[in-house]
């Protein structure tokens, strides 16, 4: 049923989070405020990411985002001169 409520595909690999907490300051322009939520479920696609694009997203050093995906669980190898993140989470995404 979920997969029929939300688009996922059947047969499909994804990766499944629950208890995901996220927390941020929201600025407004007129006001402020804060978003502070624990959502019970986030389900993602997976995709191959390279590690550089990664760590642009994050704001993040190459080696502290290596250390923040090992921590997280997350395989990373080298393929040529690259880094890359197998499985990284990638549309879509669905939040229950």
């Amino acid at each position: 049923m979920l997969c029929e409520k939300s688009g996922l595909i059947p047969g499909t690999r994804y990766s499944v989070w629950s208890e995901v907490k996220m927390k941020c300051d929201i600025v407004d322009g007129e006001s402020e405020g804060l978003f502070d939520y624990t959502f019970d479920y986030v389900i993602t696609g997976r995709t191959r990411k390279p590690i550089s694009e990664i760590s642009s997203v994050l704001g993040l050093s190459i080696s502290k985002t290596l250390s923040l995906l090992a921590d997280s669980g997350f395989t990373t190898y080298r393929k040529n001169s690259e880094m890359f993140c197998d499985d990284f989470p990638a549309l879509p995404l669905v939040i229950v």
